[in-house]
């Protein structure tokens, strides 16, 4: 028997499942849409408004009980909440990009040194 180790991207049993009635409740398409022209504002090398709207999105129905409690406190704090969540993806996402080397790049140099 082979057994191997299952590892998952969540961070709690909750984000497995996706809940997209969030998108139901009143303001949460605006805040969505407002978090994802912000973001393709702040980050136009990594995103469209587009796509940044269907991160917000999903981010939205994967954690829709932490997203009810920020829109509880009001529609600021959802888009704070959202903004904060995407902006940590967002910079991780680049920081791995920056800390490898292009094709062409490596390429030039070994090229440089003879190979």
């Amino acid at each position: 028997m082979n057994i191997i180790e299952i590892t998952n991207a969540y961070e709690s049993a909750e984000e497995a499942l996706a809940d997209w009635s969030i998108l139901d409740e009143p303001e949460v398409e605006s805040v969505a849409r407002a978090v994802s022209r912000q973001m393709a504002r702040d980050y136009p090398h990594a995103l469209e408004v587009e796509d940044a709207y269907q991160e917000a999105v999903v981010f939205l129905a994967s954690r829709p009980a932490v997203a009810r409690r920020a829109l509880s406190d009001g529609p600021g704090m959802l888009n704070r909440w959202l903004v904060q969540r995407m902006r940590d993806k967002f910079l991780t996402d680049q920081k791995r990009r920056s800390e490898h080397k292009s094709w062409e790049v490596n390429q030039d140099q070994l090229e440089a040194q003879g190979y």
